[in-house]
């Protein structure tokens, strides 16, 4: 039983770090955008030497805007949403393994009072976020 148990959480971890994966993926790419923005902004301003300097300002900004936005995407939002993802699959990890700590202990005959409420509160407190407050219902 503990082995399906053990199957399942590790089935459920790896489909989590599905969505996981594609934005570490497109949190890495996001630079690269920047750059072919950039690319393509010195490229149209190329095709506009002629102009007047305050147009060709405008546009080498553009460009530059392009970079920026690239590197702030990729650093600033998806990389920490990403993290944010890691962070919470391996909350619902541990609060699995708490749960089949628990059902493999009752089918092993253990005393359901061997643990205390308290250190059962004190256990899942380490284990799973204060943001889960219905955690504390079913404990209490």
């Amino acid at each position: 039983m503990e082995n399906i148990m053990d199957v399942d959480i590790d089935t459920h971890h790896r489909e989590q770090e599905i969505p996981i994966h594609a934005l570490t993926r497109t949190a890495d790419g996001m630079p690269a955008f920047g750059i072919v923005v950039a690319v393509m902004g010195v490229v149209n301003t190329m095709g506009s030497v002629d102009k007047p300097p305050s147009v060709l300002g405008e546009l080498i900004a553009a460009a530059l805007v392009g970079t920026f936005l690239g590197i702030l995407l990729g650093y600033a939002i998806v990389s920490p949403l990403a993290a944010r993802l890691e962070d919470r699959a391996a909350e619902a990890s541990k609060m699995f393994e708490c749960i089949k700590v628990a059902l493999l202990a009752t089918m092993n005959a253990y005393p359901p009072r061997s643990l205390s409420s308290s250190d059962a509160r004190c256990f899942i407190r380490r284990s799973v976020p204060v943001s889960r407050s219905w955690i504390h219902i079913c404990v209490d």
